[in-house]
């Protein structure tokens, strides 16, 4: 467990570390990781439906091609990180998975 906990760590902010409550609490900490990853997947939705007109005149057009490969990526990589930030804190839950057909 406690490698699942320190997993899930990385992905809240880096302060939450020095909260003994989430050290402790596994289920609390995946609930809370949800929470953070879903709102980085918002903000990163956000930041690729805007990011040409918010930064279209400050930045070359290859530099903006080169933004929204990375947040592209980041995208995929967030997605991945809240599907098993849900998965692993319904197993300490002790819930089974849902099978997916």
């Amino acid at each position: 467990m406690r490698s699942a906990v320190v997993w899930l760590l990385d992905l809240c902010p880096a302060d939450y570390r020095r909260y003994q409550v989430l050290n402790r609490h596994a289920v609390a900490l995946a609930w809370i990781a949800v929470q953070h990853t879903r709102a980085a997947m918002e903000g990163n939705r956000r930041a690729l439906s805007t990011m040409r007109v918010d930064l279209g005149g400050a930045l070359e057009p290859h530099v903006l091609e080169q933004m929204l490969e990375v947040l592209r990526r980041e995208r995929d990589r967030l997605a991945a990180a809240h599907r098993g930030a849900w998965a692993v804190g319904r197993a300490l839950e002790g819930r089974r998975p849902t099978p997916r057909l």
